[in-house]
């Protein structure tokens, strides 16, 4: 009779790691461009597409016109956590 053997091994790629404190602040308030910059000083800025500037109730704001786009938002406090996939 065969056996047959299944083994499981996770694979895990970290881009970039943070022991403590903020990894990126975004204010999409540029008004202009399709950069948007990381205000934490970590350098993590993003790239928009498929959105335009507008006027915003406070300064400047995305407008996406529901084609293909898709927004993520994340509050987190994360401790101990060994593997986070999002």
């Amino acid at each position: 009779m065969p056996i047959l053997i299944l083994l499981f091994i996770p694979i895990l790629t970290t881009a970039q790691t943070s022991d403590n404190g903020l990894v990126a602040e975004w204010h999409f308030d540029e008004g202009s461009g399709n950069i948007v910059k990381d205000t934490s000083g970590n350098g993590n800025d993003g790239v928009i597409h498929g959105a335009t500037w507008v006027d915003g109730k406070f300064g400047k704001a995305l407008y996406f016109d529901g084609n293909g786009d898709f927004t993520i938002s994340a509050w987190t406090y994360l401790k101990d956590w060994k593997i986070i996939l999002i």
